[in-house]
C-alpha cells in the first residue's frame, strides 16, 4: 500500500493507493479505480485493516484501489477519534456545527480520481465509490454532483444526505446494512453519537433511500427480492426509462460494521459484530456489472 500526499486548497491531503502487480494486471490494460471512503473517527489506513482490500486484491488483481483521508473536524490539530473525528463534508450537517469552514471534500476527491488516473492505468468509464458511514454519505454526494464521472456506488451503513442535488445521470447503486445498527437504525429515532456524547435523531432509512431512488428514477418504496441465511435483498423498481439499478442488502443481526470485515469498532459504540457475508464481494459483483456509457 503506497501513501500518496496531494496537494490541494493550500492544505497537504493525502490517500493510500493499492494497485495489482503488473504481472497481473498489465501496463496496457486499463483496470477499474474503486475509491474507498472511511467513516467518522476512520482514516483510510484503518479502512484497509478492517476491510482488507489488499487481501481481496491479491485473490483477483481486477482493481485499483485508492483510501483517501478525511480531515479532522478541526484541521490544525491532530486527528483523534473522539474528540477531533476525521470525516468527510458529506453535506448532511449545517456550517454551524464546524469549528472551520467545510472543506471542498468533493474537490478533493476528483483531484483524487485525477492523481491515480495519472499514476495508472485507470478506465475513464469504471470508476465505482465505496464508503462506510459518513463515508456512504459522501459517496452519495459525489454521485450526486458529478454522476458523469461514476459508474457505480456501494454505500454501507450511511445516510444519503437529504439536500442533494438530482444527478444528471442515474448511478447505479448498491446499500448494505445491519439490521442492529445503532447509529443508523433502520426505523430511526434517538441516536447517541460518541462524537460529542450529544443524542441526535435520526430519521427512518427507508423513506431517506427512497430519496435517492427517486433521483435515479425508481419508485420510493422497496420490494423484497429474496432472503437466505438471514442476508436480505430488496430493490427499487424503475419507474423511468434512464432509471438505474438500485439494490439494498440487510445482514440481521449486524451493527454498525463493515459486513465481513473485522469487527474492530468498540461494540458499546456500533453494537454486534457478526460473521456475515463479503461485502467486497458482493460489491464487487454489482460493480462489474456496470460500466459509465
Amino acid at each position: 500500500m503506497e501513501s500518496v500526499k496531494l496537494p490541494h486548497q493550500g492544505r497537504e491531503r493525502h490517500y493510500w493507493l493499492i494497485k495489482p502487480d503488473r504481472k497481473t494486471g498489465g501496463e496496457a490494460r486499463l483496470l477499474p479505480l474503486l475509491v474507498m471512503l472511511h467513516g467518522t473517527g476512520g482514516s483510510g489506513e484503518w479502512a484497509e485493516e478492517e476491510i482488507s482490500w489488499s487481501d481481496w486484491l491479491s485473490r483477483s488483481g481486477e482493481l485499483i484501489i485508492a483510501l483517501p483521508d478525511g480531515l479532522p473536524v478541526d484541521p490544525e490539530l491532530p486527528p483523534r477519534f473522539l474528540s477531533n473525528p476525521a470525516r468527510w463534508n458529506d453535506g448532511s450537517e449545517p456550517p454551524e456545527v464546524a469549528k472551520s469552514p467545510f472543506p471542498d471534500d468533493v474537490g478533493f476527491l476528483l483531484a483524487v480520481i485525477d492523481d491515480v488516473s495519472r499514476r495508472c492505468w485507470v478506465d475513464p468509464k469504471r470508476i465505482y465509490l465505496s464508503g462506510f458511514s459518513n463515508g456512504g454519505g459522501m459517496c452519495f454526494r459525489l454521485a450526486a454532483e458529478y454522476s458523469t464521472r461514476v459508474a457505480a456506488i456501494a454505500p454501507v451503513a450511511g445516510y444519503c444526505p437529504a439536500a442533494l442535488p438530482v444527478p444528471v445521470c442515474s448511478v447505479p447503486t448498491l446499500y448494505l446494512i445491519g439490521t442492529a445498527d445503532p447509529l443508523v437504525p433502520l426505523n430511526g429515532g434517538t441516536v447517541q453519537l460518541p462524537w460529542g456524547n450529544r443524542p441526535v435523531t435520526r430519521p427512518p432509512l427507508w423513506p431517506s433511500l427512497g430519496v435517492w431512488a427517486n433521483a435515479i428514477g425508481c419508485d420510493s418504496q422497496p420490494r423484497m427480492l429474496g432472503e437466505q441465511n438471514g442476508v436480505a435483498t430488496y430493490h427499487f423498481p424503475a419507474v423511468q426509462p434512464s432509471a438505474a439499478t438500485f439494490e439494498v442488502v440487510t445482514v440481521h443481526g449486524l451493527g454498525h460494521h463493515w459486513p465481513g470485515g473485522r469487527g474492530r469498532m468498540n461494540p458499546r459504540i456500533a453494537g454486534p459484530w457478526i460473521p456475515a457475508i463479503d461485502a467486497r464481494d458482493r460489491i464487487w459483483s454489482f460493480f462489474r456489472q456496470h460500466r459509465r456509457e
